[in-house]
């Protein structure tokens, strides 16, 4: 009971401080960086002398990097073939935080486990819209024997569009 009373506090102390960090500090909205480019340019002045020379031209472009912020992994376990080890579809929430630039890659080692019989990972798939899953290692599907564990990492690029929110995996088992 206060084991569940100390995750329910540090959730809300969490929440509550992403909150000020985006109210107060900026970290909400578009976020531009400017980059400048100097371009020399070459002119030939006329005249009797027909010399050279070079001007330095300031130019800027402006580029929007979004912020991607997940502060939560969840892991929905689709449990969808017969078994005798009686499987039951679950979410597991992963409290994991990472702040990504808009288009980043990045992983997460998912860890499953098998009961007293074999289960196989058929597929994982992101329920969170804009991000995209590259590839798996290893290749899923993956049979688990009986009372065993694998690592499986999941290779993942983040929108290009700010977030601020859970990421939910979607685990396909039988």
């Amino acid at each position: 009971m206060v084991s569940t009373f100390l995750l329910v506090a540090a959730v809300i102390i969490g929440i509550v401080a992403l909150f000020i960090a985006f109210t107060f500090f900026g970290l909400g909205g578009n976020h531009s960086t400017t980059t400048q480019r100097i371009t020399t340019v070459t002119t030939q002045n006329p005249g009797p002398t027909n010399s050279t020379g070079t001007t330095s031209v300031a130019t800027t472009a402006s580029t929007t990097t979004a912020i991607v912020n997940y502060y939560a992994i969840n892991l929905e376990y689709v449990y969808t073939g017969p078994g005798s080890c009686n499987y039951q579809s679950r979410t597991q929430v992963a409290y994991a935080s990472n702040v990504l630039a808009g288009g980043e890659e990045f992983n997460y080692l998912l860890q499953p486990q098998s009961a007293g019989c074999d289960l196989t990972i058929s597929s994982v798939k992101i329920e969170t819209p804009g991000f995209t899953i590259t590839s798996t290692t290893p290749s899923l599907p993956l049979k688990l024997p009986p009372y065993s564990t694998a690592d499986i990492q999941i290779n993942m690029v983040a929108p290009n569009e700010d977030f601020l929110g859970p990421l939910t995996i979607q685990v396909n088992d039988h």
